[in-house]
């Protein structure tokens, strides 16, 4: 089951060498988890978080009919919730005046959001 998962992309896949070497695979597999928004895993989700893959936290949405708008507010809401829960646990994104919000992949240039349309 997990090959399928991680074939349809909903889990993530294991570390390779260089993420490992680089700390990021650290302890795998424990610590990490993904959660998805149904309970048949047979169906494809329309929003997926991963927890400590190669970012803390990935929140994805996915639509099957171009809706945009629709997924954008998905995703929106999504970390509206992530941050009310962090703001009442005490917490919140580690986020700097002059950089904004925190990445663990300099690669992305710090930002922390991604898009990518696939047809």
């Amino acid at each position: 089951q997990n090959e399928d998962l991680i074939r349809r992309n909903i889990l993530f896949q294991n570390p390779v060498d260089w993420y490992i070497s680089a700390g990021l695979g650290r302890d795998w597999p424990d610590g990490r988890g993904v959660y998805v928004n149904v309970t048949d895993l047979d169906l494809h989700p329309n929003l997926i978080i991963w927890c400590n893959s190669e970012d803390h936290m990935r929140i994805i949405g996915t639509s099957s009919v171009g809706d945009i708008r629709g997924l954008f507010k998905t995703l929106s809401a999504t970390v509206q919730d992530v941050e009310r829960f962090l703001k009442a646990s005490g917490k919140r994104f580690a986020y700097d005046d002059q950089l904004g919000f925190f990445n663990i992949l300099s690669v992305q240039g710090w930002y922390s959001v991604e898009s990518k349309c696939t047809f």
